[in-house]
């Protein structure tokens, strides 16, 4: 029961992660080799809960997770977190 909520087709993600700095990357100084480029998160349940689910309503609940996501990544940043990027 594994699939990509985002991509219609499998992509390489090295590439498009590549692609995103390209387009977004503002900064003056270039970009370590060594840097984390992408962290991801996986979105679980245990097993007895997506037991009693169609494979439809088990998909439904998960993009219904991924447009909390969305939503979460879109919110402004608390003073705090800014404070800690600024350090």
């Amino acid at each position: 029961m594994n699939y990509d909520l985002l991509n219609d087709s499998p992509i390489d993600y090295k590439d498009r992660i590549q692609k995103e700095i390209n387009e977004r990357y503002t900064g003056t100084k270039k970009i370590r080799k060594d840097a984390v480029q992408l962290c991801s998160f996986l979105v679980t349940s245990d097993k007895a809960f997506f037991d009693e689910l169609a494979p439809e309503e088990a998909r439904k609940n998960m993009q219904i997770h991924q447009q909390y996501q969305n939503r979460q990544q879109q919110k402004p940043k608390r003073k705090q977190q800014q404070w800690e990027l600024e350090r």
